[in-house]
């Protein structure tokens, strides 16, 4: 298996969705993100993350990979941290003007509106994510406080989420997998709900454009979820600097 073109890593058990797209990849590189890095197969490979903490490792150790044979495509890790950190990410679509793209987020909880989506600045599929309906259930969830380990922001609810993955060369889009999953409840955190239904749909193209403000600086894989508000607008909850789950698994 490590003759293939494509290495996603690290293994998640994504190895067999990663086989039937037919591209020649693979998820069962069995590296972490640790020195020493691992040396690609002859005629070399791609690299590609797929956690947003192997996303930092293979940026911050491009040079020893590229040494090691391997083909990467990645960005500085100040970019890829001011994506995918949820705790940062307000701050630069403030900075960029972008801020009414995102849900509204609460510097405190008794700042905050309810029902509220409660989760980790740093964390992946819906681990540790919580609903709350009051800044007693907030307290509860992190006894120690609000910190910048955290972010509390509004709730958007809808039955219908999308999950865009975006190939990004020198900030600027050259291709795009956009996946639409309709689910059974209207308000719920994800994967506790039952999923009716999942289908690839063509992103507008003003969507395109919200994204593509957030991209300067950008190589690589990025993975936005979102809903939508009344008018249409798309209300960005995460960027995820890695293949997601939607391209890897679903699309």
């Amino acid at each position: 298996d490590i003759n293939k073109r494509f290495h996603w890593v690290p293994p998640k058990g994504w190895d067999v969705d990663a086989r039937h797209l037919g591209i020649s990849a693979r998820n069962s590189l069995p590296w972490r993100g640790r020195m020493p890095v691992p040396r690609a197969p002859e005629g070399g490979a791609w690299i590609l993350p797929c956690t947003d903490k192997m996303s930092l490792r293979i940026a911050r150790l491009a040079d020893q990979l590229k040494a090691a044979g391997w083909k990467v495509i990645t960005s500085p890790p100040h970019v890829i941290e001011r994506l995918g950190n949820k705790a940062l990410l307000p701050g630069y679509a403030r900075q960029i003007g972008m801020l009414e793209f995102l849900p509204e987020h609460f510097a405190s909880p008794a700042a905050a509106k309810y029902p509220c989506t409660l989760k980790p600045a740093k964390g992946e599929f819906g681990k540790n994510t919580f609903m709350c309906r009051s800044s007693q259930e907030v307290m509860e969830k992190i006894p120690e406080g609000l910190s910048s380990d955290w972010v509390l922001q509004e709730y958007v609810p809808g039955h219908i989420e999308y999950s865009v993955s975006l190939l990004v060369f020198h900030g600027k889009i050259t291709d795009t997998v956009g996946v639409r999953y309709t689910y059974a409840s209207a308000c719920y955190i994800w994967p506790h709900v039952q999923e009716l239904g999942q289908e690839m749909f063509d992103v507008p193209q003003e969507h395109l454009a919200v994204m593509a403000r957030f991209l300067d600086g950008y190589d690589g894989f990025l993975n936005f979820n979102y809903k939508t508000r009344a008018d249409g607008t798309p209300c960005i909850f995460e960027a995820n600097t890695r293949i997601g789950a939607d391209l890897g698994c679903d699309a």
